[in-house]
Protein backbone atom coordinates (compact mmCIF):
# COMPACT_ATOMS: atom_id res chain seq x y z
CA UNK A 1 0.00 0.00 0.00
CA UNK A 2 1.44 3.38 -0.94
CA UNK A 3 1.79 6.21 1.60
CA UNK A 4 -0.84 8.38 -0.09
CA UNK A 5 -3.46 5.62 0.07
CA UNK A 6 -2.54 4.75 3.66
CA UNK A 7 -2.94 8.39 4.70
CA UNK A 8 -6.30 8.52 2.95
CA UNK A 9 -7.51 5.39 4.75
CA UNK A 10 -6.41 6.67 8.15
CA UNK A 11 -8.04 10.06 7.62
CA UNK A 12 -11.31 8.58 6.40
CA UNK A 13 -11.32 6.00 9.22
CA UNK A 14 -11.09 8.81 11.77
CA UNK A 15 -13.90 10.76 10.13
CA UNK A 16 -16.17 7.76 9.67
CA UNK A 17 -15.61 6.69 13.28
CA UNK A 18 -17.07 10.05 14.30
CA UNK A 19 -20.18 9.83 12.16
CA UNK A 20 -21.41 13.38 12.71
CA UNK A 21 -18.00 14.78 11.76
CA UNK A 22 -17.90 12.63 8.65
CA UNK A 23 -21.40 13.65 7.56
CA UNK A 24 -20.44 17.30 8.04
CA UNK A 25 -17.45 16.72 5.73
CA UNK A 26 -19.79 15.15 3.17
CA UNK A 27 -22.14 18.15 3.39
CA UNK A 28 -19.20 20.50 2.83
CA UNK A 29 -18.02 18.50 -0.17
CA UNK A 30 -21.57 18.55 -1.59
CA UNK A 31 -21.49 22.36 -1.34
CA UNK A 32 -18.23 22.44 -3.31
CA UNK A 33 -19.75 20.19 -5.98
CA UNK A 34 -22.89 22.35 -6.03
CA UNK A 35 -20.71 25.26 -7.16
CA UNK A 36 -18.66 23.16 -9.58
CA UNK A 37 -21.53 21.45 -11.40
CA UNK A 38 -24.41 23.82 -10.65
CA UNK A 39 -26.31 21.02 -8.91
CA UNK A 40 -28.29 21.75 -5.76
CA UNK A 41 -26.26 20.20 -2.93
CA UNK A 42 -29.50 18.71 -1.57
CA UNK A 43 -29.81 16.63 -4.75
CA UNK A 44 -26.28 15.27 -4.31
CA UNK A 45 -26.93 14.53 -0.64
CA UNK A 46 -30.29 12.90 -1.40
CA UNK A 47 -28.58 10.53 -3.84
CA UNK A 48 -25.98 9.71 -1.17
CA UNK A 49 -28.72 9.02 1.39
CA UNK A 50 -30.59 6.87 -1.13
CA UNK A 51 -27.58 4.96 -2.41
CA UNK A 52 -25.45 4.33 0.69
CA UNK A 53 -27.05 6.09 3.67
CA UNK A 54 -23.73 7.98 4.04
CA UNK A 55 -21.68 4.78 4.35
CA UNK A 56 -18.56 5.37 2.21
CA UNK A 57 -17.54 1.71 2.12
CA UNK A 58 -20.70 -0.11 1.00
CA UNK A 59 -20.31 -2.45 -1.97
CA UNK A 60 -23.32 -3.98 -3.75
CA UNK A 61 -22.47 -7.06 -5.78
CA UNK A 62 -24.64 -8.57 -8.48
CA UNK A 63 -23.88 -12.27 -8.66
CA UNK A 64 -25.06 -15.61 -9.96
CA UNK A 65 -24.60 -17.13 -6.49
CA UNK A 66 -25.60 -14.95 -3.53
CA UNK A 67 -25.28 -17.85 -1.08
CA UNK A 68 -21.62 -18.40 -1.99
CA UNK A 69 -20.72 -14.74 -1.46
CA UNK A 70 -22.70 -14.47 1.78
CA UNK A 71 -21.00 -17.59 3.13
CA UNK A 72 -17.55 -16.31 2.13
CA UNK A 73 -17.93 -12.95 3.84
CA UNK A 74 -19.68 -14.42 6.88
CA UNK A 75 -16.62 -16.63 7.37
CA UNK A 76 -14.50 -13.48 7.23
CA UNK A 77 -16.76 -11.86 9.87
CA UNK A 78 -17.71 -9.05 7.50
CA UNK A 79 -21.29 -7.82 7.60
CA UNK A 80 -23.34 -8.53 4.49
CA UNK A 81 -26.95 -8.98 3.41
CA UNK A 82 -28.19 -11.02 0.46
CA UNK A 83 -31.25 -10.58 -1.70
CA UNK A 84 -31.06 -12.34 -5.07
CA UNK A 85 -29.28 -11.44 -7.25
CA UNK A 86 -27.51 -8.92 -4.97
CA UNK A 87 -25.26 -9.03 -1.93
CA UNK A 88 -24.60 -5.81 0.01
CA UNK A 89 -21.30 -5.78 1.91
CA UNK A 90 -20.66 -3.30 4.75
CA UNK A 91 -16.99 -2.93 5.75
CA UNK A 92 -16.60 -1.11 9.06
CA UNK A 93 -13.63 1.05 8.07
CA UNK A 94 -11.18 1.86 5.30
CA UNK A 95 -8.79 -0.98 6.12
CA UNK A 96 -11.57 -3.57 6.00
CA UNK A 97 -12.94 -1.90 2.85
CA UNK A 98 -9.60 -2.28 1.09
CA UNK A 99 -9.45 -5.93 2.18
CA UNK A 100 -12.98 -6.57 0.87
CA UNK A 101 -12.17 -4.88 -2.43
CA UNK A 102 -9.05 -7.04 -2.87
CA UNK A 103 -10.98 -10.22 -2.00
CA UNK A 104 -13.55 -9.40 -4.67
CA UNK A 105 -10.96 -8.60 -7.33
CA UNK A 106 -8.84 -11.68 -6.56
CA UNK A 107 -11.86 -14.03 -6.55
CA UNK A 108 -14.04 -12.36 -9.18
CA UNK A 109 -14.72 -15.48 -11.23
CA UNK A 110 -15.04 -17.82 -8.25
CA UNK A 111 -17.59 -15.51 -6.62
CA UNK A 112 -19.41 -15.28 -9.97
CA UNK A 113 -19.60 -11.49 -9.78
CA UNK A 114 -21.50 -9.98 -12.69
CA UNK A 115 -21.38 -6.33 -11.72
CA UNK A 116 -21.03 -4.09 -8.68
CA UNK A 117 -21.62 -0.62 -7.24
CA UNK A 118 -19.26 0.91 -4.70
CA UNK A 119 -18.66 3.77 -2.33
CA UNK A 120 -20.67 6.62 -0.93
CA UNK A 121 -22.48 7.28 -4.23
CA UNK A 122 -22.56 3.62 -5.28
CA UNK A 123 -20.75 4.19 -8.57
CA UNK A 124 -21.13 1.34 -11.04
CA UNK A 125 -17.93 -0.33 -12.16
CA UNK A 126 -18.96 -0.17 -15.84
CA UNK A 127 -20.13 3.44 -15.70
CA UNK A 128 -16.84 4.85 -14.39
CA UNK A 129 -14.47 3.17 -16.85
CA UNK A 130 -14.19 6.29 -19.01
CA UNK A 131 -13.05 8.53 -16.15
CA UNK A 132 -9.46 7.29 -16.09
CA UNK A 133 -9.38 7.15 -12.28
CA UNK A 134 -8.08 4.11 -10.42
CA UNK A 135 -11.20 2.27 -9.29
CA UNK A 136 -9.82 1.26 -5.91
CA UNK A 137 -8.90 4.85 -5.09
CA UNK A 138 -12.32 5.99 -6.32
CA UNK A 139 -13.88 3.53 -3.89
CA UNK A 140 -11.75 4.45 -0.88
CA UNK A 141 -11.70 8.23 -1.43
CA UNK A 142 -15.25 9.44 -0.78
CA UNK A 143 -14.52 12.91 -2.19
CA UNK A 144 -13.47 11.47 -5.55
CA UNK A 145 -16.46 9.14 -5.40
CA UNK A 146 -18.72 12.17 -4.89
CA UNK A 147 -16.99 14.09 -7.68
CA UNK A 148 -17.70 11.37 -10.23
CA UNK A 149 -21.20 10.85 -8.86
CA UNK A 150 -21.99 14.55 -9.29
CA UNK A 151 -20.63 14.45 -12.83
CA UNK A 152 -22.97 11.54 -13.62
CA UNK A 153 -25.93 13.47 -12.19
CA UNK A 154 -25.03 16.47 -14.34
CA UNK A 155 -24.61 14.16 -17.37
CA UNK A 156 -28.07 12.67 -16.86
CA UNK A 157 -29.61 16.13 -16.83
CA UNK A 158 -27.64 17.35 -19.84
CA UNK A 159 -28.47 14.30 -21.95
CA UNK A 160 -32.14 13.99 -21.05
CA UNK A 161 -33.45 17.49 -20.24
CA UNK A 162 -34.92 18.03 -23.72
CA UNK A 163 -35.99 14.43 -24.28
CA UNK A 164 -38.03 13.28 -21.29
CA UNK A 165 -39.64 14.19 -17.96
CA UNK A 166 -38.08 15.07 -14.61
CA UNK A 167 -38.95 11.67 -13.10
CA UNK A 168 -36.85 9.90 -15.73
CA UNK A 169 -34.01 12.39 -15.31
CA UNK A 170 -33.90 11.76 -11.55
CA UNK A 171 -33.99 7.98 -12.05
CA UNK A 172 -31.27 8.09 -14.70
CA UNK A 173 -28.58 7.92 -11.98
CA UNK A 174 -29.90 4.52 -10.96
CA UNK A 175 -31.23 3.12 -14.25
CA UNK A 176 -29.15 4.71 -17.01
CA UNK A 177 -30.07 6.93 -19.95
CA UNK A 178 -32.26 4.54 -21.97
CA UNK A 179 -35.65 6.27 -21.95
CA UNK A 180 -37.62 3.09 -22.74
CA UNK A 181 -35.99 1.43 -19.72
CA UNK A 182 -36.66 4.48 -17.55
CA UNK A 183 -40.33 4.49 -18.54
CA UNK A 184 -40.68 0.94 -17.19
CA UNK A 185 -39.53 1.97 -13.72
CA UNK A 186 -41.94 1.17 -10.86
CA UNK A 187 -40.78 4.52 -9.36
CA UNK A 188 -39.84 2.99 -6.02
CA UNK A 189 -36.33 4.46 -6.35
CA UNK A 190 -37.77 7.86 -7.21
CA UNK A 191 -40.10 7.78 -4.20
CA UNK A 192 -37.19 6.94 -1.89
CA UNK A 193 -35.05 9.68 -3.45
CA UNK A 194 -37.79 12.32 -3.05
CA UNK A 195 -38.38 11.32 0.56
CA UNK A 196 -34.67 11.64 1.27
CA UNK A 197 -34.47 14.96 -0.58
CA UNK A 198 -37.16 16.39 1.68
CA UNK A 199 -35.25 15.20 4.76
CA UNK A 200 -31.97 16.91 3.83
CA UNK A 201 -31.29 20.13 5.76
Amino acid sequence: MNKKLLGLLLATNFLFANNSTFIQEVYEQAQILDAKFNIDRKIILAYIKTESDFNPYTILLKTKDTAKIKLAFNKLNIKCKARDPYVAIYPIDGVEAEFVYDVIQNNYDFLEVQDYDFGIMQLNTRTIKGYGIDEKELYLDYKKNMLVGADIIRGCYTMLKNKTNISNILECYNRGVNIAHLEKSPRTYLAKFLKNYKSIK
